[in-house]
Order: C-alpha cells, then structure tokens, then sequence
C-alpha cells in the first residue's frame, strides 16, 4: 500500500496529463486523479498543492539557529519562491563529565545533532533554493576563514563581519524575488500538511554588539559588506538560471 506522499505524486501526474489535448486520455486521468483523492482522503486543497515539496540540508546550530544563518537562508528561499523552516537538532545521546572543585559529583551532559533546514516550494524551486543557500553560505565560510586570519581569533569582530556580509548578500538577492502568490501557495500547503506553525525559530545569540551599535562592530560589519557586494550571484551560485523564474504552477 502507498503512503500519502506518494499518492500525491501520482495524483500531480495524472492533473498533469489531464490537460492532454487528447480528450480520452484526459478524461481518463482526471478519473484516476479522483478515484486516488477518494481512496487516501485527499482534498481539493491538497491535489491542487500536490507541486509543493521539500528538500533539507544540515543547518550550522544545533538547538538554535544562528542569527547570520537564519537571515540568508529566509532571503535566499523567498527570493526562489520558497519558505524555509527550522527543525532543532535531536538528542544523539549523553557524554561523561568529570567531577570538578566546584562540582560535588560526576554527571551526564547530552549533546545534539545539527538542525535541519527544510525548503518548501513547487517544482523545482526548492532544489534551486539549497543549491544557492549552500553555495553562499561555503563563499561566506570562506570569506569568515580569511576575517579570522586578519583579525585573530576575536568571535566578536568575526561575528559582526559575518553579519555584515550576510545583509549585503541580502539586498542583493531581494532584487530577484519571487511573485508573492508563489509564497502563499507555499504556506496553504505548510498549513495544509503541518497545521499551526511557530512564526519564527529559535535563534542563537548575537555576540557582535552590532545590535547595540557597537563602533568596533559597526566597522567590522562594513567590511563584511563590502565583502558581501563582491559576491556574483549569477557565477556558480545558480540565481540566474531560467527555471527559478519559469518553475512551478502559475
């Protein structure tokens, strides 16, 4: 027996063909279409949405997602047509810890996996989407490696370039956004197979002091800006391909 994924794959082939200029074979797959909606309860809604899918990559955090992350995952998925949600990484089990002077006894401490980012879309968007995210967030790791060099090791300057690199990438890629109705396909379909949703994920701390105005960290975050504005976005990230326009159900 095919589960409901499935079922929907095979009911987003036969509306497919139903709009054959043959007329048999379209009427026979709209009776399939149907005939599958009845037997695993599937909705109008929900054949209509039967486009939409998602594809996850590994996100850098664990329980929280951070603040640079979260940022150019948003921008890059809604640019592509798609919404982008967060799932915490899961308990991968417990490590030792040893009894300290300020420790009476040992214990356990558990550690997590990475999260999960999922991209939502239709047709080919999502594939697209986690193709440029990953792209970008490798030129932004490397961009990090070489901040790092220059400034030593300084987590607060570091985080504040990488912020700045992030918001710079972000207008950029704002330029390229998505028709709205692409978007609100995506979130009838999150809310169709998800239900109610927390609005936003749990992000990780910001330690730039950029959020506070911070000098130090207002220069550090021009740099990262600069750097950011270097980034060809049609040069292997994968923005300019004409299926991120032309993809999906209009």
């Amino acid at each position: 027996m095919i589960d409901k994924a499935k079922a929907l794959e095979r009911i987003r082939k036969c509306l497919a063909l139903a709009g054959s200029s043959e007329p048999h074979e379209a009427a026979a797959a709209l009776r399939q279409a149907k005939a599958l909606m009845e037997k695993y309860g599937i909705s109008d809604l929900e054949a209509s949405l039967s486009d939409i899918g998602e594809l996850e990559c590994k996100s850098s955090g664990k329980s929280t997602i951070p603040m640079w992350e979260a940022t150019l995952a948003k921008a890059v998925g809604e640019a592509l047509g798609c919404r982008v949600m967060h799932r915490a990484g899961r308990c991968a089990g417990q490590s030792y810890v040893r009894p300290y002077l300020s420790a009476q006894r040992h214990y356990y401490r558990p550690y997590y996996e990475n999260g999960r980012l999922f991209f939502i879309g239709a047709g080919p968007r999502p594939e697209i989407a986690r193709y440029a995210f990953e792209t970008l967030r490798r030129q932004l790791r490397k961009a990090r490696k070489e901040y790092l060099r220059r400034v030593g090791r300084n987590p607060k300057r570091v985080d504040a370039f990488v912020l700045g690199w992030v918001l710079a990438v972000q207008q950029k890629v704002e330029s390229l956004a998505a028709p709205l109705t692409e978007l609100e396909r995506v979130d009838a379909a999150i809310a169709a197979r998800h239900g109610k949703t927390e609005e936003t994920a749990k992000l990780g701390k910001d330690r730039s002091g950029l959020l506070d105005g911070d000098k130090d960290a207002v220069r550090d975050a021009a740099r990262g800006m600069a750097a950011g504005r270097d980034i060809d976005l049609h040069s292997g990230v994968g923005l300019d391909r004409p299926v991120m326009i032309s993809g999906g159900c209009q």
